[in-house]
C-alpha cells in the first residue's frame, strides 16, 4: 500500500513540474498607463505604439507614439525618408560565394522601411566585395539608393547557425526552456528514484526480520 502511494506521488510530481514551468507569467499591467498595441521587437525599424490612460473625469485618453529602433548597422536616410539595416555574418569557409543575393538578404535579416509609416521597402540590390581571403563586405541598397554595409567573416569552425538566429530568433529561447525543463525533471526524478530504492530495500529487510522472528517463535 505504501509502495503504491509512493509511486503515485512520484508520477504526480513528474507530471506537475513540466506543466508548471511551461506556464508564462503575464507581465503586470500598469493602472495609470497601459500599452494598448505594439509591434516593436528586436528588428530595426519604425514602430507606432499606442498608450491609453484615464483622466480625473474618467475619460480615456489615447496617445500614439512613433519609435525607431536602431542597431549597429542601421542607416537612416532622412533625404529619402528611409531606414535600412542588416546584420554581420560569420560563415564557414567558402559559403559566401555559394549563397545567392536573396539568401544573403534572408540570413543577414537585411530590410528597409519608410521612416514615417514603418512600411517595408524591398531590398533592390546586393553588392558583395571580397576584401581578403575569408573576409567580405556586403552592401544592401534600396531602389532610391539608401544603403548599409555589413561584414562577412569566414572561419573553419562556426559556433552559431546564423540562418536560425536571424530567421527564427526564438530558437535560442526554445532551447533554453527545454534545458530548464530537462534539468528540473532530472532534479526531481533522481531523489525520488533513490528514495524508492531505499524504501524497497527497507521493506525487504523488515520482511526478512519478521520471518526470522516468526521462526524463533
Amino acid at each position: 500500500m505504501k509502495l503504491k502511494l509512493l509511486l503515485t506521488l512520484m508520477f504526480g510530481i513528474l507530471l506537475f513540474v513540466p506543466a508548471t514551468y511551461a506556464e508564462e507569467t503575464p507581465p503586470p499591467v500598469d493602472e495609470e498607463i497601459t500599452e494598448k498595441s505594439s509591434s516593436t521587437g528586436k528588428r530595426a525599424g519604425s514602430y507606432y505604439v499606442e498608450f491609453y490612460s484615464t483622466d480625473f473625469n474618467g475619460k480615456k485618453i489615447i496617445k500614439s507614439v512613433r519609435l525607431m529602433i536602431e542597431l549597429p548597422n542601421t542607416i537612416v536616410n532622412k533625404s529619402y525618408g528611409e531606414g535600412i539595416d542588416a546584420a554581420d555574418l560569420r560563415l564557414s569557409i567558402g559559403a559566401t560565394e555559394q549563397l545567392t543575393h536573396q539568401q544573403l538578404v534572408e540570413f543577414s535579416g537585411a530590410h528597409a522601411w519608410d521612416i514615417e509609416s514603418g512600411q517595408e521597402i524591398p531590398i533592390d540590390r546586393v553588392v558583395v566585395t571580397k576584401q581578403t581571403d575569408n573576409h567580405y563586405k556586403v552592401d544592401y541598397f534600396t531602389k532610391k539608393g539608401t544603403s548599409t554595409r555589413t561584414t562577412i567573416l569566414e572561419s573553419a569552425k562556426v559556433d552559431f547557425a546564423w540562418d536560425d538566429m536571424v530567421v527564427n530568433p526564438n530558437t535560442y529561447y526554445l532551447i533554453n526552456n527545454g534545458l530548464i525543463s530537462l534539468t528540473v525533471f532530472a532534479v526531481v526524478l533522481v531523489p525520488l528514484v533513490i528514495a524508492l530504492i531505499v524504501f524497497i530495500q527497507l521493506g525487504r529487510r523488515i520482511k526478512e526480520a519478521e520471518e526470522v522472528l516468526y521462526q524463533i517463535k
